[in-house]
């Protein structure tokens, strides 16, 4: 059986007139308004109107509207009542010399329904950090499975008082060019035809644009879009394998990579387009990374092109060597992986399992035979290597054993976020932004 309806408290949202309100502007302000029926928007008339504080109670007009006049500044709510209505009320901050606007909905008691439920907001997340385009996502459930349409509140202030965009049909939408280095706050509401409730509010920050001059960005793969197509605009797309998935990540979207230890690499992995490093005397690769899980003891490479044999470029966890007994950092553009590093040596760098399950900037940096490694935009290692001829093999979350592409792992699950190719060395200051 069908319950009456409850219904949610309707946050109003203020609207600042710039109407003179009393002949003292500077002491007093006031509220309008009008009571409006939930379902039909038409004007409800005969509803007592009290506040709180304190100031009088009135009755509304024929055509629902109603004022409160010489108010002392402040925040104040509204309290409406009316016999076979639900009680309603709004927020309202009440500013001298101003008009406050406040509209309000009631809902007709006679109707049975249940009101939409489960209302969850799903991304962005709460206190995280987005690229400039957003898509926010939410799940909502029906007892009576009613056709739900949802309104998308958006804005810089606490609570949001924007309506971004009306009965959207579906639980996603996508808002773009929203301003950088700003905070801010979403809500849903969501709405059968009798009914509505409200979600949570979450905030979230859009970090700003790179502060680093992308004139030489040659491949960049923010996972916004939920691809790995590169935004560079120099045609270095990825090829997604064995099923990736888009998740929650450092900025905007991640790619979420599961690994596998049967050392056939059927782990998901991305597949790269061919880069010949030895075209540039100068370049930088750079990328976000959170591991949760390791399943081969001799590690993996987060992202490379070539193989172990005759030489690779990038960025892995290979174990030191020749032990092979302790994961460890490695930063190379053109060494062998084998028991002594015989030919060249790559950067190596302190790794701990546990602290690499938080988010890590990497950051790879070559430039006049050198090669420099940073972790969080710290300068950690470098050492002098030589670029080898870098085979058509290149992945992230994969590396291959031998020339033509035999033998391959894809054992590490992590989220990898913000990957980046320049073909210029990026400064210290340059690396510390990117880390931020």
């Amino acid at each position: 059986m069908k319950s009456g309806i409850v219904f949610s408290v309707l946050l109003v949202f203020i609207l600042i007139s710039c109407k003179d309100t009393s002949t003292n502007p500077i002491e007093t302000g006031e509220i309008s308004g009008q009571i409006i029926d939930g379902v039909t928007l038409n004007p409800i008339s005969g509803v007592i109107l009290t506040t709180t504080p304190i100031t009088n109670s009135i009755m509304n007009n024929m055509d629902g509207t109603f004022s409160f006049t010489e108010l002392s500044e402040g925040s104040y709510i509204i309290y409406a009542k009316k016999y076979g209505y639900n009680d309603a009320q709004a927020n309202v901050r009440v500013k001298n010399g101003k008009s406050a606007q406040a509209v309000i909905r009631m809902f007709d008691l006679s109707i049975t329904n249940n009101q939409p439920n489960n209302l969850l907001l799903i991304g962005p997340v709460d206190d995280s950090q987005t690229g400039s385009d957003v898509t926010f996502s939410w799940s909502c459930h029906d007892a009576d499975n009613d056709v739900l349409h949802y309104d998308l509140l958006l804005s810089e202030t606490f609570p949001p008082t924007q309506v971004e965009a009306e009965n959207i049909p579906n639980t996603q939408h996508v808002v773009k060019n929203l301003d950088t280095s700003k905070t801010y706050y979403w809500q849903i509401i969501a709405k059968d035809k009798y009914s509505f409730i409200e979600s949570d509010i979450y905030e979230f920050h859009v970090k700003s644009n790179s502060p680093v001059n992308e004139e030489n960005l040659i491949l960049y793969y923010s996972f916004d879009h939920n691809n790995a197509e590169d935004e560079s605009m120099h045609g270095h797309d990825g090829t997604l394998k064995n099923n990736p998935q888009f998740v929650t990540g450092k900025i905007g979207k991640a790619c979420k990579l599961v690994g596998t230890d049967d050392k056939l690499g059927t782990g998901s992995h991305i597949l790269l387009p061919f880069i010949n490093f030895k075209n540039y005397p100068k370049f930088s690769i750079a990328l976000w990374v959170k591991e949760q899980n390791l399943d081969y003891f001799n590690g993996e490479a987060y992202i490379n092109w070539g193989n172990a044999t005759t030489g690779w470029v990038g960025i892995s966890t290979f174990a030191l060597p020749p032990e092979q007994t302790e994961a460890i950092y490695n930063f190379s553009v053109g060494c062998e992986f084998g028991d002594s590093y015989s030919r060249q040596k790559p950067v190596f760098a302190t790794y701990d399992a546990e602290d690499a399950k938080n988010w890590k900037h990497l950051a790879l940096v070559y430039s006049a035979g050198v090669v420099k490694a940073f972790i969080n935009g710290n300068l950690v290692g470098s050492t002098a290597n030589t670029i080898v001829n870098i085979e058509n093999y290149g992945a992230i979350g994969k590396h291959w054993w031998t020339y033509q592409g035999l033998g391959s792992t894809s054992s590490l699950s992590f989220l990898v976020d913000e990957v980046r190719v320049y073909s210029k060395a990026l400064t210290e200051n340059e690396i510390q932004e990117l880390a931020k």
